[in-house]
């Protein structure tokens, strides 16, 4: 699990950068997460929920139609990621 604190943190110092270089890393975080099975450990999955959400939601880029694309590319990754860690679908 030390690797999912790490890219947490990373996605933080990207969300802080506020650019749309770091907003493009930020989902490529999204989805080194995704690729990371963790199994029946639905408190770790709203964890990961949560910090997603609140990070991708903090990144202002310009547009609000750029950010509500995150937002669904967020929603949609987090679908992806709610089964490997036990949660439902």
């Amino acid at each position: 699990m030390v690797g999912l604190y790490d890219l947490m943190d990373k996605m933080y110092k990207l969300a802080e950068k506020n650019d749309s270089e770091s907003v493009m890393q930020l989902n490529e975080v999204a989805i080194a997460i995704n690729k990371q099975k963790y199994e029946n450990n639905t408190k770790l999955y709203s964890e990961i929920d949560n910090t997603l959400v609140s990070i991708i939601s903090s990144v202002s880029p310009a547009g609000s139609n750029y950010r509500e694309e995150l937002l669904k590319q967020a929603e949609s990754q987090l679908k992806k990621l709610k089964p490997l860690i036990g949660g439902e679908e």
